[in-house]
């Protein structure tokens, strides 16, 4: 029984924090297959839809051989992300893409705190080759609704209230109902006595 309550435990933790699921290569593609300079850009964002709090950016880059017959990932290339919020020009920042050594090496990662809703553009830029853009809408942050929790909470106590009476009810129920056979079965003992 412990295994299986530990087991429904870490199932339980590992949903809740799903973002860690689409670490290292996960989301929603943004460019693919885009030209920037001798390279390829792909870039994926996580989560989705993006919303104002964490946001995960991966971005795979490609180089392909003079006679165009094989693809490899680039390695050593600088590539900056530049974050400007539309209509809010003072709203920007600027990170930077590290390579991931864990994922063989073949994917720039990064990742990054958005504070504002809105449209955001996203430029990413590999150093002595291009620079390629994007669009992206922020949503507001997940909110706690807490009237439907508490809702959900009160619903919750008065089941197990419920049940809790009924349990007991029944067992002074069965109770009475023995106490009232022993009393006829004694009875019946005296009379034939």
């Amino acid at each position: 029984m412990q295994h299986k309550r530990s087991f429904f435990l870490a199932g339980f933790l590992l949903l809740l924090n799903t973002n860690l699921l689409w670490a290292h290569g996960g989301g929603a593609p943004q460019l693919t297959d885009e030209p920037v300079g001798p390279y390829r850009l792909y870039v994926w964002t996580s989560p989705e839809p993006l919303r104002v709090g964490d946001m995960h950016i991966t971005i795979g880059l490609t180089d392909s051989a003079s006679d165009g017959s094989r693809i490899k990932a680039v390695s050593d290339a600088k590539v900056m992300l530049h974050f400007t919020r539309v209509g809010g020009e003072t709203d920007r920042f600027t990170r930077q893409a590290t390579l991931q050594d864990a994922l063989g090496g073949q994917y720039y990662e990064a990742d990054v705190e958005i504070a504002q809703e809105g449209n955001w553009q996203i430029e990413i830029d590999v150093e002595d080759a291009g620079v390629a853009t994007f669009e992206q809408s922020v949503l507001p942050a997940h909110t706690i609704n807490r009237t439907l929790i508490g809702v959900g909470a009160l619903l919750f106590v008065l089941i197990l209230f419920t049940l809790g009476i009924r349990h007991r009810n029944q067992g002074q129920s069965n109770q009475r109902q023995s106490q009232h056979r022993g009393a006829l079965a004694k009875k019946r003992n005296n009379q034939t006595a």
